[in-house]
């Protein structure tokens, strides 16, 4: 089975960030420019790595690694905070005449193609970040 993981030097943000959280169109034009950074920083590892596009199903752990004097989010807000992390994830798309860009480390985000766990545990080195894990199921 085949394994990568992928350290990202920024933290997932709380739910209740502006980022994330909200249904006017400043928001959701944030959490696009949000979302965005998050497919490009994934398409560069995956590069950089080799990850090959996905084409079944793939375990993922999403691990929101605290800096010093962060404080663990309580798990809702951990996995709705990761949104923009999850969406980043998956192909490319045009919606709606829009582009949405992606990364193809996932076919797509239903059960039939991926497992997502969260996770949060502390940074050895006192840095935020995110470790995404990732593996082929055969």
């Amino acid at each position: 089975m085949m394994a990568w993981r992928i350290l990202i030097p920024r933290s997932i943000p709380s739910a209740n960030a502006h980022i994330v959280n909200g249904n006017h169109a400043a928001t959701a034009y944030r959490y696009r420019a949000f979302r965005n950074v998050w497919a490009a920083d994934l398409r560069t590892c995956k590069q950089s790595l080799r990850i090959p596009d996905a084409t079944g199903k793939r375990l993922v752990t999403i691990t929101r690694m605290m800096g010093k004097g962060q404080r663990e989010y309580d798990y809702d807000n951990l996995v709705a905070g990761a949104k923009a992390v999850g969406d980043a994830r998956k192909p490319p798309a045009n919606r709606r005449g829009r582009q949405v860009n992606g990364a193809s480390l996932i076919v797509n985000d239903d059960p039939k193609h991926v497992l997502v766990t969260y996770t949060q545990e502390r940074s050895a080195l006192g840095e935020p970040g995110t470790l995404i894990t990732i593996e082929d199921v055969l």
